[in-house]
C-alpha cells in the first residue's frame, strides 16, 4: 500500500507545481506612461528589478528605454 500512496502524492506534487507556475506569469498589455522600472515596482515593489522583465521579453523588447503602447508583454 505505500507504494501507491507515494504515487498519489507525485501527482499531487506535480499537479500543484503546473498551478503555481501558470499563475506566476502574467501578461501586461503597455499603457501610456509605462515604463520597465515602473512594472518592475509595480509587480516586484522594486524598480530595479526591471531586467527581469526585460529577460524574459527578449526579441519582443529590444531596446529597454522604448517600450510602445499595446505590446503584450510578460511579467514573469
Amino acid at each position: 500500500m505505500a507504494l501507491f500512496d507515494f504515487f498519489k502524492t507525485k501527482k499531487t506534487v506535480v499537479k500543484n507545481y503546473r498551478s503555481e507556475i501558470s499563475t506566476s506569469i502574467l501578461n501586461h498589455t503597455v499603457k501610456r506612461g509605462d515604463s520597465l522600472q515602473n512594472l518592475a515596482k509595480k509587480y516586484y515593489g522594486d524598480a530595479s528589478e526591471w531586467e527581469r522583465i526585460y529577460n524574459a521579453n527578449y526579441g519582443v523588447i529590444t531596446d529597454p528605454k522604448k517600450i510602445y503602447w499595446g505590446q503584450q508583454i510578460i511579467i514573469p
